[in-house]
């Protein structure tokens, strides 16, 4: 006889497979969202990070709380500082020289606004405003050597500020020398090349001016001119002003995007302030707001570190005056460094959000270095085996 099978009717298949308390406990557990209190608010709440991107602005004030990062822009802080008075001689005499007892907010608000006027005067867009400095031998010189000191220790901060608004760790100093060297000459030519535009207005400006002169002197025939030296005049303020902006936005690019070319940067640099001018001033409203509060703080800071120096040396520490002006200088300028470090990483953060605003790429979209280029960071070039590539690709 044939061998029936029959599947009982009272079997329930959607019955639920009983479970021991202890493994209920464990599928709980595993299941429970687990939240580190020390990751921040901002960390946990992404929505709003994604809803408000300037709120990324506030991750590179991480910046300020490295020692290496603060020290490093103090030595070069220093370093310019003494080096462009010296190249200027007679034409900028002052000196950071603290003559009181105590340094404190005001005495290091005067040092920021020394150390900011000479910054200014030497910017290469600023330069390009008064005649007297275009043309002094000694001004171009400082002017050089203020962007030759700056350029890679700017670049490897606006590196860091780039990676702290994309939510990742700081990157190592020795370890991202290297590439900073490499990249180094291409963030040159884009300072270059956003210099030389408003020196071509410039040119044909004077080209204008020299052609009028040869014309006599009638209404009829100098007004055309007259219209074409307002209207160079015009394009070439908008580009020395703009200038100021696209010359740090570009230097971001050099270390963002996987191109080091400087004039995809240059390009990049203009059009984050042409295409999004409102959104750029909202931006600069949140740098400033930052900028402030990290100055207040450092300026805290040091009137405290002053105060428990004098309470440690008590009073035979105002007869050291060589050691004791040496103190009050870096003190001093402390406050200068923390805004400084914190601008240039800012720089970096405010071109992610402009990018993302004109090109909507994702503010997570960075370059990151390959296989090769931590070859080169980790210094292991020198083996023979190795065939080296550059950034773009294989040579």
């Amino acid at each position: 006889m044939p061998c029936e099978v029959r599947i009982s009717d009272s079997i329930c298949v959607d019955e639920p497979i009983a479970m021991t308390k202890e493994e209920e406990i464990a599928t709980r557990s595993a299941a429970t969202v687990v939240v580190d209190p020390e990751r921040g608010l901002l960390v946990r709440c992404r929505e709003w990070v994604d809803l408000l991107p300037w709120l990324r602005l506030f991750r590179v004030m991480r910046l300020i709380g490295s020692p290496v990062l603060v020290s490093l822009t103090l030595f070069v802080l220093l370093i310019w500082y003494q080096g462009a008075t010296w190249i200027l001689e007679g034409e900028f005499r002052q000196q950071i020289r603290s003559g009181h007892a105590e340094v404190g907010l005001t005495e290091t608000t005067q040092v920021f606004s020394q150390i900011g006027r000479l910054g200014y005067k030497l910017h290469p867009a600023s330069m390009m405003q008064f005649a007297d400095r275009v043309i002094s031998p000694r001004w171009l010189a400082a002017s050089l050597w203020t962007v030759l000191i700056w350029l890679v220790p700017g670049l490897f901060l606006t590196r860091q500020g780039v990676m702290l608004t994309v939510g990742r760790e700081l990157e190592s100093l020795f370890g991202w020398r290297s590439i900073a060297w490499r990249r180094s000459w291409p963030a040159f030519c884009s300072i270059v090349g956003v210099f030389l535009a408003p020196l071509a207005i410039a040119l044909s400006l004077w080209l204008v001016h020299a052609i009028s002169r040869l014309l006599p002197d009638y209404l009829l025939l100098q007004l055309p001119l007259g219209f074409a030296v307002a209207l160079l005049a015009v394009l070439g303020g908008l580009l020395l002003l703009s200038s100021y902006f696209a010359m740090p936005l570009s230097i971001a690019s050099i270390v963002t995007e996987p191109s080091s070319d400087a004039i995809d940067a240059v390009s990049r640099g203009y059009e984050s302030c042409f295409r999004r001018p409102l959104r750029m001033l909202g931006y600069l409203v949140v740098v400033v707001i930052q900028l402030l509060i990290a100055f207040v703080v450092a300026s805290g800071i040091v009137s405290c570190a002053n105060g428990l120096l004098f309470v440690a040396t008590g009073s035979d520490w105002f007869r050291l005056s060589s050691l004791r002006g040496a103190v009050l200088m870096i003190l001093s300028v402390f406050p200068t460094a923390i805004i400084t470090t914190l601008a240039w990483g800012l720089i970096g953060g405010v071109y992610l959000l402009l990018r993302k605003d004109t090109c909507e790429h994702e503010i997570e979209d960075v370059w990151v270095p390959t296989l090769d280029d931590s070859l080169v960071i980790n210094g292991l070039s020198s083996l023979p085996e190795l065939n080296m590539v550059d950034d773009e690709g294989p040579q």
